[in-house]
């Protein structure tokens, strides 16, 4: 068994110039402090393993990039879960993920209703088989998915409900090579 749990913070940040970025409507957009919990733990047993993690909390997590949360805006809450199998050299595994954040709302978009919560969800899954020491071939699929009402996520528009909904599939075979 594994597990963690971290905690992190950081000082509020207020913006007054012209340009905050698409969620803004101008004036000066202000900002939740920064802070956010995680935790999550991992048990294996007899080439079984399953886990999960969650975190949440104010911050903005968009593309990768964690932001700060406008004020007046969702906190994030996310999570993600997953089980593997090892028998021999013949690895499978799979995994789901949820998230909701403000994502491009701002607290005037979201008072108006005009731009909902941001929300991601996915999975994936693969197999990998060791041919040999240092080659293996595999296989893995992912489907994800990225929503906000409100907000063209190609154009980077709000009060838009064109595009508001990405979407992604993906299937790999392949073979690895390590030395």
């Amino acid at each position: 068994m594994a597990a963690f749990a971290d905690y992190t913070t950081a000082g509020k940040v207020n913006y007054s110039g012209s340009q905050g970025g698409p969620a803004q409507t101008g004036g000066e957009q202000q900002y939740n402090q920064y802070e956010y919990g995680m935790g999550g733990a991992q048990f294996t047993y007899a080439g079984f393993s399953a886990g999960g993690m969650v975190r949440g909390g104010a911050f903005n997590d968009i593309g990768n990039n964690e932001a700060m949360q406008p004020a007046g805006t969702e906190h994030e809450t996310a999570y993600v879960v997953g089980t593997s199998y090892t028998v021999g050299p013949f690895v499978a595994g799979a995994h789901y993920f949820k998230s909701w954040q403000a994502g491009f709302q701002s607290a005037a978009t979201k008072a108006s209703g005009a731009v909902g919560v941001m929300n991601t969800q996915g999975v994936a899954a693969g197999a990998t088989y060791s041919v040999a020491p240092g080659l293996a071939v595999y296989l893995e699929y992912l489907w994800g998915q990225m929503h906000q009402r409100g907000y063209d996520l190609d154009l980077g528009a709000a009060d838009s409900p064109l595009h508001n909904t990405i979407k992604v599939q993906y299937l790999g075979v392949g073979t690895g090579l390590s030395w």
